[in-house]
């Protein structure tokens, strides 16, 4: 009898672009003689693909039976198709593109929607603990944790507030660090680039176990070119020129476990040059920006009955973020207003820190052997501890910022109370039903309800439908909520702000069958109370709610398993995403997003996996700031390729890997944001590496 949760079920993240999207199509139609030949092997091929998360329920489940659409991606997979950390692995998922802005911090698309948006709409998780910044939303840091650190990554690309809350409007992504086994490694590239890294654990008898992460990273500026900045076309600044991309990181997790009580510690401090500038192409070598998170938590699971499982976990995270000195108004220029034509560069620097103390309470009651109840209550306390700021002119006078001139206020605050729950209930053999909702109260603006209706069903053992309506919000940040009245000259800032809300529907479709996986998903999304800031000339800047999003598109993912040695795996994705405020496609936008990545076992020992990436035209600012603005920014294509050679001279444990990035040193740009570069922002192009990893006690 068909069940819908069988253990039988796999699952796996799929991956693919445009230009060979026909010529897979083919491919597939000729394979099903060699699955028929061995179906034994391709079971347990299969077998070792089974991909669980509980990202999308809080209860472990098969990905595919999940409410919405869920990837889960593996690091060693993951390493093999050259993703050098979270954010360069996250560009493998359908519907997704990451960016860097002009300051060289990550911004991730979603179904169109967060390149240029004023914070973070995605929910970032590092081992299912909240990363996102009490000021602004972002966890840059997260996002850069080496590809040799991470386990998987599981991601939810549309609405996960009914569980996560703030910030999970778009996606949710949890970044899960690799555990269980000790291996270190060291890599190097271009550009000085240079990586060492550990993973270690054990046991301390007593039931004590023990699992620490170490990493250091580092990259010298890559040589890049700008485009010029509107100072540079009006002759003055410095760009065209070379932009300040390096970068250097360091992690250390650890965590203990001793008869089910966990403690884990974070440490992440990154630091990276000031790439192209916020407002203009700098020729100082100012500070680097710096971005450090010390977090601790704990977590208890306590079976109170047969039926009835309780999970209390809590933790405290601080945030410091120092910006590098940015330019804001260089030598030459006249300013708006009666000041005088600047004599020197002028540069501001801004800094702040934040902590944030969660705890979150939940119950797992299984009221039936088809029905089972999540319910939870959370508590969030956020505070700026620490905010300041400076101008400054290089050689010259530092002036520190009064109290009421910086980004964010020094002392803002903000407690959350937090209740929800779901009840999912097996209706047939073949049907699931989710019902959840989430209600959120802020101290400081009001209150958010986050409701989700999701139902699988599976007529048959190979066909699998999905339906998902549900509502997310994204809330104000505190900078966004207490920006400092005196942060620009001659000017009082305001703040009128409520949160973004989102509401959204999807229908899936998944096809499983003999190595062939096939998963086709439509969607419709519609973004209110768009936060924006503006600044009309004569009036004071203000932070307000302006704007909506209409969006819908559609995403279609295939894997194919060819015989013994040989994996396809791919998708190809389209959005239409409107602004209704100018009635035209919301910039950045890319209509159109694909992968497709072949993995081949040229022999047991040795692997060949390659990725060509397409992305489609990008939409641009198109006048919409200013005059001369670019319409968009053209498609391109780039190829990675990575070999990888197990037990080397018949080492046991040893891996060694040769990798390139852009292997043809495709060259294209991206919007910014905000808009100070028309011709937009330059990608690094080709880089190449070299790694060695040894694993202990490998057998």
């Amino acid at each position: 009898m068909m069940k819908l949760m069988s253990d039988s079920k796999r699952s796996g993240v799929a991956i693919f672009p445009k230009r060979l999207f026909w010529a897979l199509l083919l491919t597939a139609g000729s394979t099903q003689s060699v699955w028929a030949d061995d179906k034994a092997e391709m079971a347990a091929l299969m077998a070792m693909l089974e991909a669980e998360t509980d990202v999308a329920t809080s209860n472990r489940m098969n990905a595919d039976f999940v409410p919405g659409m869920v990837s889960v991606m593996h690091g060693e997979e993951l390493k093999k198709l050259g993703a050098r950390n979270g954010a360069e692995a996250l560009n493998m998922v359908a519907g997704l593109y990451v960016t860097e802005g002009n300051r060289g911090d990550y911004r991730i698309q979603v179904r169109g929607v967060g390149t240029t948006l004023a914070g973070s709409n995605v929910k970032i998780l590092l081992n299912g603990l909240a990363m996102n910044s009490a000021v602004n939303g972002a966890s840059d840091a997260v996002l850069r944790i080496p590809i040799e650190q991470i386990q998987r990554i599981e991601v939810v690309r549309g609405p996960g507030s009914a569980l996560y809350g703030e910030y999970a409007m778009t996606g949710v992504v949890n970044i899960i660090t690799r555990t269980g086994d000790n291996t270190v490694a060291i890599k190097g590239g271009s550009d000085s680039y240079r990586q060492g890294d550990a993973a270690l654990a054990g046991t301390a008898g007593a039931g004590l176990s023990w699992q620490a992460n170490v990493s250091a990273w580092g990259r010298n500026q890559t040589g890049r070119l700008s485009n010029p900045d509107n100072f540079g076309r009006r002759g003055h600044g410095h760009s065209p020129g070379e932009v300040n991309d390096d970068f250097e990181g360091n992690l250390l997790l650890a965590s203990l476990e001793y008869q089910g009580y966990q403690l884990s510690t974070q440490f992440l401090d990154v630091r990276r040059g000031d790439y192209f500038g916020r407002n203009g192409l700098a020729d100082w070598d100012a500070d680097r920006s710096r971005e450090q998170l010390i977090g601790v938590a704990f977590n208890k699971s306590w079976g109170l009955s047969d039926s009835v499982t309780t999970t209390l976990s809590a933790g405290a995270l601080r945030a410091k973020f120092n910006d590098s000195a940015t330019l804001t108004v260089p030598e030459g220029v006249d300013p708006p207003g009666p000041a005088s034509i600047i004599t020197e560069d002028s540069y501001r620097k801004n800094s702040n820190t934040s902590r944030q103390y969660r705890a979150d309470l939940r119950f797992n009651v299984a009221l039936a052997s088809n029905h089972h109840l999540l319910w939870g209550l959370g508590y969030a306390d956020l505070e700026v501890t620490e905010s300041g700021g400076e101008s400054i002119v290089p050689g010259g006078s530092r002036v520190p910022a009064s109290a009421t001139a910086v980004k964010v206020l020094e002392g803002s605050q903000r407690r959350i109370a937090s209740s929800y729950i779901q009840d999912q209930w097996r209706a047939t053999e073949s049907l699931e039903v989710t019902v959840g909702a989430r209600y959120d109260h802020y101290d400081d603006w009001g209150d958010s309800w986050s409701p989700r209706l999701a139902a699988v069903w599976q007529p048959l053992d190979a066909h699998i439908f999905k339906f998902q309506f549900a509502e997310s919000f994204r809330p104000p940040t505190l900078e966004e909520s207490y920006p400092g009245p005196d942060r620009f000259r001659g000017s009082r800032t305001t703040s009128d702000v409520t949160a973004e809300e989102l509401r959204s529907t999807e229908l899936a479709y998944i096809f499983r069958h003999s190595g062939r996986i096939l998963r086709a998903t439509v969607f419709k999304t519609d973004i209110d109370n768009l936060i924006e800031f503006f600044q009309n000339p004569g009036d004071a800047p203000v932070f307000r709610n302006r704007g909506e999003i209409h969006s819908w598109g559609a995403e279609l993912e295939w894997e194919e398993y060819l015989g013994r040695n040989w994996r396809l795996v791919s998708n190809i994705s389209y959005v239409d995403a409107e602004d209704t405020v100018v009635d035209d496609t919301l910039v950045g936008a890319v209509h159109w997003l694909g992968n497709v990545s072949a993995s081949w076992d040229v022999r047991p020992d040795v692997n060949l996996s390659g990725r060509v990436r397409y992305v489609g035209t990008q939409q641009g600012w198109s006048d919409r700031v200013r005059a001369r603005q670019a319409d968009s920014f053209g498609a391109f294509t780039t190829v990675d390729a990575v070999i990888s050679w197990e037990r080397p001279m018949g080492v046991q444990g040893l891996e060694f890997q040769a990798g390139a990035r852009n292997l043809l040193d495709e060259h294209h740009e991206t919007v910014p944001h905000p808009a100070q570069y028309p011709n937009g922002l330059t990608d690094e192009g080709r880089a190449v590496w070299l790694s060695a990893a040894y694993q202990f006690g490998a057998h």
